[in-house]
């Protein structure tokens, strides 16, 4: 008699749901540690770190870049588009375009990436140095009138 392995290989090829034994392998190692945890005595999650609300925003890749320029063309061709599918739509436009078309989005991308670097330079600097760099930033935005008066 044949053993049961060529059933479910069987099942397989023929696209069935590959037998019980399938689920247990595709969990892995972090299903089994979350049922060990279940079964108690296991270590409690390690909390994440807080990310730091002064540190910079970090870069925006060219992808996104092109979805920000492209969202509401998108939106308007399809009006009624569910927001999951906007980003579908982008992530299909995206790859149908040249490299030709990516260039001005993937020299925006380095652009930015090159002042999060400088920025992460700065506040790694130390608290001081990020808080000066904040406040250097903002006397452009509030001009010198307004610093004569303090």
């Amino acid at each position: 008699k044949p053993a049961p392995a060529p059933k479910a290989d069987a099942g397989d090829a023929a696209g069935g749901s590959g037998g019980k034994a399938a689920p247990a392998k595709a969990r892995g190692k972090k299903a089994a540690k979350g049922e060990a945890a279940e079964a108690g005595g296991a270590k409690p999650k390690k909390e994440r770190k807080k990310k730091d609300p002064n540190a910079p925003k970090g870069a925006l890749s060219a992808f996104m870049y092109f979805s920000n320029a492209n969202r509401s063309k998108v939106k308007a061709e399809n009006p009624n588009i569910a927001f999951g599918e906007v980003g579908k739509r982008l992530g299909e436009l995206w790859k149908e375009a040249t490299p030709e078309d990516k260039v001005p989005y993937e020299e925006m991308a380095a652009k930015d990436k090159k002042r999060y670097v400088e920025a992460m330079k700065v506040f790694k600097a130390g608290a001081s140095g990020a808080a000066a760099a904040k406040a250097d930033d903002m006397d452009d935005f509030i001009g010198d009138d307004e610093e004569e008066e303090e």
